[in-house]
């Protein structure tokens, strides 16, 4: 159900910020749409700018422990009468990965309110540096606070048997099909639990409390879908609820990956395992992972919560019925059923065994690149399996295409609009005809993101329209003795080169040939050939020995190694 969310001042008054919120970013109310500045830029906003809509306040940490942090975040309303027929989410995303955290890293859900929320992150990691800031998500939208950061307390961990995928852990844990699965449940680290959200299947948003067949998305007695006229035995995308918190190419397990799972290695129950209970599970190769125990929500009831473990599957059982994990101290049920209404955790998997350089790596041709169908220096720079981003100023007629690696140089196969020319915020992709996608202000800084999986791209203005200019960026570290070797800067901002290594090495990139401004994120290109590095206590990246074109933003911090 769809509530009011409302914000209501005087319709004259106009508002002054004063220095003390020189850091925020304000949302502005106008035509209809929802854009951001930043409070630095204006000293006061009035009805010929648009009604400032909220703004949201990210506080610094009141408490740090080994695995714990406090701090709260504030959503702020002022200036005309506006309303929106949705109701806002309110929580604090989080990071251990991403200097500036998206929803998708890890997100605590504080409540629905314009007000402030003190809150607590739980399950951290020991010595590791946290970004964290405040959201308000409206539908599909998500718009963000300030950033802060913090250094938890103690030494911090280092196995390096984890895959970062969307900022979330996974482990291999040698099985057959490759697959890997998540050292969490979704809600998880963050929450004071290690069970976290509750999931109606095809559900994916937690509830409140009421799982029953009243509340139940898809109906309670002719299902609207996934029914015995739909066909459908496996939730789609949009209704997988690791897919939508976690982002593609994270995916809820179906039936037959809990029964290998069960198969092919080894559970052990663990009555005290970080203060809960459940079952250690240990893989072929020798690594990991714990499911806690869950219980399952029915109605306003938690049904054994210290003694069951309830996992849902992806896979439908019957037009009302849906698969699930099910154990305890002495059993262990790969693939029972139960309602679909029930509300079980998620425990995301992701097909993600093959290297990033098998995957696809796309290129950009347009007229940043003077449509010339043999310059391959204009790399996308992955954020997922499917999912790719490019950060410039789009200058001239700001008009593009993508090629995938495979196919470069091959206009037929070229991906771009449907639409000719389309200068929309966001739209669809084609390989069919495809026709130019058009940066919708010229000459302004953008990023275009694209979802090869959904077929769609997003552009999204960047906040800073003047980015700090360098003379130089350059790769240093133990392959040449830490001197610089210069990238070539291909436009403003982006940088190529090609870099061969005779042996493995540890390296960074930084600017102007000195270490005060430098990037790193203690990567491993043998396991992940992209990534984001940070500014701050940015650690160095592994590089195997190999011949690689090399790609960087020093907007971003963004960075692409491509075995040639």
């Amino acid at each position: 159900m769809k509530r009011i969310f409302s914000f209501v001042l005087s319709a004259l008054l106009a508002v002054t910020f004063t220095t003390a919120h020189a850091q925020q970013n304000i949302f502005i109310w106008k035509d209809g749409n929802i854009s951001v500045k930043s409070v630095a830029d204006i000293d006061s906003i009035t009805t010929s700018v648009g009604s400032w809509l909220f703004n949201i306040h990210t506080s610094a940490p009141t408490s740090v422990t080994t695995n714990t942090l406090e701090a709260s975040i504030s959503v702020s309303y002022a200036d005309n009468v506006q309303s929106l027929s949705q109701t806002p989410e309110i929580g604090v995303c989080f990071s251990s990965e991403e200097v500036t955290p998206i929803y998708f890293c890890g997100h605590e859900r504080l409540g629905t309110s314009v007000r402030s929320y003190d809150f607590t992150l739980y399950n951290l990691d020991p010595g590791t540096t946290y970004f964290f800031r405040g959201y308000v998500k409206l539908g599909d939208k998500v718009f963000y606070g300030n950033v802060k950061s913090v250094m938890t307390f103690g030494e911090k961990p280092t196995s390096s048997t984890y895959t970062l995928i969307n900022g979330h852990k996974f482990v291999d844990l040698g099985l057959p099909s490759g697959l890997l699965w998540a050292c969490t449940n979704i809600g998880v680290p963050g929450s004071s639990s290690l069970v976290g959200y509750y999931f109606a299947w095809g559900e994916t948003e937690p509830k409140l409390s009421d799982y029953s067949w009243s509340t139940y998305k898809w109906g309670d007695d002719n299902m609207t879908k996934y029914n015995y006229s739909d066909g459908k035995k496996t939730l789609d995308a949009e209704d997988d609820a690791a897919t939508v918190n976690w982002g593609a190419p994270c995916r809820m397990p179906d039936s037959s990956e809990f029964e290998e799972l069960y198969n092919k290695c080894d559970w052990s129950w663990k009555s005290n395992y970080n203060g809960t209970s459940g079952y250690l599970v240990t893989g072929p190769n020798g690594n990991t992972i714990f499911l806690p125990v869950s219980g399952g929500r029915y109605n306003n009831v938690l049904s054994n919560p210290d003694s069951y473990g309830r996992y849902w599957s992806r896979s439908l059982y019957s037009n009302y019925n849906a698969r699930y994990l099910l154990f305890h101290s002495g059993r262990i049920y790969p693939t029972e059923y139960n309602d679909r209404y029930s509300g079980y955790p998620v425990r995301p998997v992701a097909d993600f065994g093959e290297k990033p350089s098998s995957y696809h790596i796309y290129y950009m041709v347009g007229e940043l690149t003077g449509w010339d169908a043999s310059n391959k220096d204009f790399a996308f720079y992955p954020e997922s399996n499917t999912v790719h981003s490019y950060t410039a100023q789009f200058t001239g007629a700001a008009g593009l295409k993508i090629w995938m690696k495979d196919d470069f140089g091959n206009w037929d196969t070229a991906y771009g609009a449907i639409i000719a020319g389309d200068d929309s915020e966001s739209g669809s992709l084609t390989q069919s005809g495809a026709g130019n996608i058009v940066c919708p202000e010229p000459g302004a800084y953008y990023t275009l993101t694209v979802d090869f999986a959904k077929m769609s791209y997003e552009w999204t203005k960047v906040a800073d329209q003047n980015p700090t200019t360098y003379y130089s960026v350059s790769l240093i570290g133990g392959f040449n003795s830490w001197t610089d070797y210069d990238l070539y800067q291909v436009i403003p901002h982006n940088w190529h080169t090609v870099l061969t290594l005779q042996s493995a090495t540890e390296l960074k990139f930084r600017a102007n040939h000195d270490w005060q401004v430098n990037w790193g994120d203690g990567g491993d290109i043998n396991k992940k050939e992209y990534g984001k590095g940070s500014i701050i206590s940015g650690e160095n990246i592994n590089c195997p020995a190999g011949t690689y074109d090399v790609f960087f933003n020093d907007i971003t911090g963004e960075y692409l190694f491509v075995v040639k």
